[in-house]
């Protein structure tokens, strides 16, 4: 009997999500529309269109005549500075604007979090807290809410045992001073705000590394770790499939209201990383290499067919973002771990496959900006970016610079003299911009500190076999990508998906320092 519940109340639950993304519409929360048989008084409204098609509202007042056009993925917001009667169809409902409203994609959304939190939780109960919150933030990976929330529970939990095994090392000084040199270029920029609150930024990251470098990849439950990458590939995937599919808008999470918004880091962000594509991408990038290393350990058949699917999601998936800096994180992690594990006709395909993909694409980001490189829109901002950041660099204090974060507030000042279309958050070239905001003291001693790691990846790669190479290529790849964005320094979300596995690698190869001896 317990059995058959138990699949009645999937059913059941399977039914509601289905509902959701097929009634594809706003929904009210304690609220009836207005009533339209009398004259509207002065003020806020929202329109909202049950139809599948646009609808139209007219307004009518003293003096006024007013068409509005209610799509049925959005809401309509007006307002009548006099009494005025409104004519719509029936298929237009009219609410006072200060309604909360929730779209039936998002609930969902929301359904399907809630079973994946619940199906985790009891998946994991063996194991302690610190492992836990890490297997739920790559569940959640795609979620930049909750996979910064986990995440950081697993640093929290196992901050006692990081310490208790801390060994100190001359270029941790190169990390920490970088902190205290951005504090001081920032406390003295024109706008410390930015640079005080970015420099924290990179003590959180410090923080994470410290965190995990005292774990141990070798003893984590691999096919846990596995499983969990590749749940969030289907649950990102199946979101995404979906959203396409009823709402109509590419690869994302968008909740259209500020009402939801769980963590503020865009005004039309929920918390999903795709909300922006290219974020999505560096996410998938980061995953698709390090699930690749346990496709390749991996011994079990089964298990070996589960990772494949996951990879194949995954890349279709990153594929839909259509991430530049994605694509090249996800193939030079793959391509430089088969070439340590001396696989070299793999890595050759690794290597042509996606050349031959991107070349050919048809209407692709990637085609484009390969053969237009100087005239495509996005590679022309970022060349004027360039050129902006090396103007500001002449003006600035050579050893201090500007300031951590600050580049954007220099361009927005000056951008009519570059490319008034251009948004730039931040300075779409890693090396310039640290060199730009921190001066020549902070560029050497944060990329001081990345040449180390990076040094101690390829001697442990040269070593050994398993995860030598993986860390390797993740922190190639971080530092390909920085030739031409910086997203994996100043997105925190995807950055401490970086310095975790640089914690990883510096970890391991202590670790294996220690068992000669």
């Amino acid at each position: 009997m317990k059995k058959y519940l138990v699949l009645f109340l999937e059913l059941g639950l399977a039914a509601i999500v289905l509902w959701c993304f097929v009634w594809n519409g706003w929904i009210p929360l304690f609220q009836k529309p207005l009533d339209l048989t009398s004259p509207l008084v002065e003020g806020d409204y929202i329109a909202v269109s049950r139809g599948q098609k646009t609808e139209e509202i007219l307004v009518k007042g003293n003096t006024t005549t007013n068409v509005l056009t209610s799509s049925p993925h959005r809401l309509v917001f007006f307002s009548l500075s006099e009494r005025a009667v409104v004519f719509t169809s029936e298929k237009v409902h009219l609410y006072p604007q200060k309604t909360i409203f929730v779209h039936s994609f998002l609930i969902g959304v929301v359904i399907l979090l809630s079973v994946l939190f619940a199906y985790w939780l009891k998946k994991t109960k063996e194991f302690d807290w610190a492992t836990r919150f890490f297997l739920f933030a790559l569940v959640f990976g795609w979620s930049g809410s909750l996979s910064v929330l986990f995440l950081f529970l697993s640093v929290f939990v196992g901050l006692s045992n990081s310490v208790k095994s801390y060994h100190f090392r001359w270029y941790h000084a190169l990390a920490g001073a970088f902190f205290l040199w951005a504090l001081f270029s920032g406390l003295f920029s024109r706008f410390p705000v930015n640079g005080v609150g970015a420099a924290f930024l990179f003590l959180g990251y410090m923080l994470i590394d410290f965190s995990f470098r005292a774990r141990s990849l070798e003893k984590l439950p691999l096919t846990l770790v596995g499983r969990a990458i590749f749940s969030a590939f289907l649950s990102s995937g199946l979101v995404s499939f979906f959203q396409q599919l009823f709402v109509g808008q590419g690869v994302g999470i968008w909740d259209g209201s500020v009402w939801l918004l769980l963590w503020p880091y865009h005004e039309h962000e929920l918390v999903s990383l795709f909300e922006w594509s290219a974020r999505g991408g560096y996410w998938i990038g980061l995953m698709v290499s390090f699930l690749f290393t346990l496709f390749l350990r991996e011994k079990n058949t089964k298990e070996k067919i589960l990772l494949a699917t996951g990879l194949v999601i995954g890349l279709v998936t990153l594929l839909f973002t259509q991430s530049r800096g994605g694509f090249v994180l996800a193939f030079v992690g793959m391509f430089t771990q088969l070439l340590f594990l001396k696989r070299g006709y793999l890595a050759l395909l690794f290597l042509v496959l996606p050349l031959t993909f991107v070349l050919f694409a048809p209407d692709s980001k990637w085609a484009q900006s390969i053969k237009n490189p100087l005239s495509f829109h996005t590679n022309v901002q970022r060349l004027h970016q360039i050129r902006a950041g090396l103007d500001f660099w002449k003006e600035a204090n050579p050893l201090t610079g500007i300031g951590l974060m600050n580049f954007k507030e220099y361009y927005y000042e000056k951008r009519h003299e570059y490319d008034i279309y251009s948004v730039a958050d931040y300075l779409h070239q890693g090396y310039l911009a640290i060199l730009l905001e921190t001066g020549v003291v902070g560029w050497v001693l944060l990329y001081g500190f990345f040449a180390v790691m990076w040094t101690k990846a390829l001697s442990s790669a040269l070593k050994k076999k398993g995860f030598g190479p993986a860390c390797l290529g993740l922190q190639t790849g971080f530092l390909t990508s920085l030739l031409f964005d910086a997203m994996l320094l100043y997105a925190f979300y995807l950055g401490m998906w970086v310095w975790l596995w640089v914690g990883f690698s510096e970890g391991m190869e202590e670790k294996k320092t220690t068992n000669t001896q």
